[in-house]
């Protein structure tokens, strides 16, 4: 067993700001909730026999070029009338 001991002036001070928050914890807590949904999903797609393992699989398995097409998105503007709104 070990024991470490910690100054207890670190818990007791202000955290510093954390860099791009409140955009930064937002979207952490959205891809968290999002995984979890997709998760619960698929576990219940497969349960009730709508798609087996191989299948499972293949769903979560997320192509490369997929990702990136995804992450091209946050900097593309359809309208800049209405990009705001979208």
């Amino acid at each position: 067993m070990e024991i470490v001991l910690v100054d207890k002036s670190y818990d007791d001070r202000v955290p510093p700001a954390r860099l791009l928050e409140p955009q930064m914890g937002n979207m952490q807590r959205s891809i968290v909730k999002n995984r979890e949904a997709l998760m619960a999903v698929v576990a219940l797609l497969e349960s009730k026999g709508v798609v087996n393992a191989e299948e499972r699989s293949a769903l979560l398995d997320v192509p490369q070029a997929a990702i990136d097409r995804g992450l091209r998105q946050f900097d593309r503007v359809r309208d800049l009338d209405s990009w705001p709104f979208e």
